[in-house]
């Protein structure tokens, strides 16, 4: 018996009118009977939601651009979904190279879905295992909801794909994550916004022009951000939420550079807000802020990082090259033992008396 299963073999045709909804749902359903694979060729698809059974692998042909879909695209054609796939028990389910497209219909309507309401059926099934979504070379974009929105995962992965033009790129409350070479681009809100989830490792993505901030997090520890790219994001490039006091912390950022935070998107943007920074972390313990670039834009941020209430952390060997228009180093203080901040080069703005891009005759 094959174990791949093409959705134009269940009725599914590539002419953006037809709704394909039960066909692919057919085509998973038969997948899921034998840990298969399901194969989306070229073309657009129109689908409403759609549950992907455990041990299954939805593939396609990835070939999308940063402003357009290509290759496989399933296209949203019901307002009233609750997301376009969900994967929701789907313990170990692959999805590489499509397009998800949401039409910017309905209301919070997101692109993959896991449901920690759902997730309680499946409670027997996943206890002392972890769900391990994958999602590959995928574009997801244009839903009223979060491109991607997990709630109560353990343990993903999300590689080379894009999401973007979303209330959030991605959401999460759960734990453990491993992202790498991915965009979180031109969100209405946060690039990424988080809350009390466990681990993280950040690698090579960017994050950028979200009309939030790039990345927002509350209530999570033991979180790693490696030579990843900040740009224009409309508040924070990172901001940690202060309202918990008990923060866990243990933020490591290492070789990746902000520019331009505070990026006004809507109105005039002559006017400097000066609550913005690039970073902005309080009540946290473990932070280490060592070896990242900083660079201002448009007169934005007012401040390089701003931080607050720390313990047992360090902010060392940053370049601040007119990176800030009030302060590079706004410290709030409050912080407890053990916080070294040292040999960290460059002028504000202000200091500097220009703003423009810093070159080595300055």
């Amino acid at each position: 018996m094959t174990n791949c299963f093409d959705i134009t073999a269940f009725g599914a045709v590539s002419d953006g009118k037809t709704d394909c909804t039960k066909a692919i749902q057919a085509a998973l359903d038969k997948a899921g009977e034998v840990e298969g694979k399901v194969i989306i060729p070229s073309g657009e698809y129109l689908c409403g939601y759609v549950r992907v059974p455990k041990h299954v692998m939805i593939e396609g042909t990835y070939a999308w651009s940063f402003a357009e879909n290509g290759g496989s695209v399933l296209k949203l054609n019901d307002s009233n979904a609750p997301c376009l796939i969900d994967v929701t028990g789907a313990i170990g389910c692959c999805i590489d190279g499509i397009c998800l497209d949401g039409g910017d219909v309905g209301e919070d309507v997101h692109g993959i879905l896991i449901n920690k309401e759902t997730r309680t059926q499946f409670a027997g099934e996943i206890t002392g295992g972890e769900d391990t979504p994958t999602i590959t070379n995928c574009r997801i974009g244009n839903f009223s909801g979060d491109a991607v929105h997990y709630e109560k995962v353990w343990c993903f992965t999300i590689r080379n794909s894009m999401l973007g033009y979303s209330k959030n790129g991605l959401y999460i409350d759960g734990c453990d994550c491993f992202i790498t070479d991915t965009w979180f681009s031109y969100n209405r809100e946060d690039g990424i916004h988080a809350k009390q989830f466990m681990s993280g490792t950040f690698t090579g993505c960017r994050i950028e022009c979200n009309q939030g901030n790039g990345i927002y997090m509350y209530d999570c520890g033991l979180i790693q951000f490696t030579n990843n790219y900040f740009d224009a994001n409309g508040k924070c490039g990172f901001y940690s939420a202060d309202e918990n006091e008990d923060y866990r912390g243990n933020l490591n950022f290492s070789g990746n550079i902000f520019y331009q935070s505070g990026y006004k998107w809507i109105g005039d943007k002559s006017g400097l807000d000066d609550k913005y920074s690039h970073i902005s972390v309080a009540h946290a313990t473990n932070v280490v802020i060592n070896g990242n670039t900083f660079v201002s834009g448009e007169g934005k941020p007012a401040y390089g990082v701003t931080m607050k209430q720390l313990r047992n952390s360090v902010v060392a060997n940053n370049s601040f090259m007119k990176a800030s228009c009030k302060q590079n180093l706004h410290d709030l203080g409050g912080h407890k033992e053990d916080v070294i901040i040292l040999n960290n080069a460059g002028l504000d703005i202000i200091a500097a008396k220009r703003n423009n891009w810093p070159r080595f005759e300055d």
